[in-house]
């Protein structure tokens, strides 16, 4: 999968589920992939959790914390609607080395 690009998933709903009950069968219980409604449903029917990835800046996604503040906006809405969610086991916010940032306040201010 192309790094913080964006969602190389299936994103037909059929091929996704028949994703997860092959990786649930394989012994996973964690998905690393980008969120929407309809694969938050599919998570929760088969017991599995989700890592939300909010690093992904392409379509039809769109919802990278770096890039401006409509993407920022969408992670935020995604963030308060699935917070009490039990098929969602935590979000990457960030996967690379942090020195660039400094005291973290840089960051401290993308990632509000």
């Amino acid at each position: 999968m192309p790094y913080a690009v964006s969602d190389e998933y299936p994103h037909d709903r059929g091929e996704f589920e028949r994703m997860l009950k092959l990786l649930k069968g394989g012994g996973f219980n964690v998905v690393y992939c980008p969120y929407t409604d309809w694969r938050h449903e599919l998570f929760r029917k088969h017991d599995m959790k989700m890592m939300v990835d909010v690093l992904i800046w392409k379509g039809p996604v769109q919802t990278d914390i770096r890039r401006d503040d409509t993407q920022r906006a969408r992670v935020k809405a995604i963030c308060r609607k699935v917070r009490d969610s039990d098929a969602v086991w935590g979000y990457n916010l960030w996967n690379e080395r942090l020195d660039w940032c400094g005291d973290f306040t840089k960051l401290d201010l993308q990632l509000r």
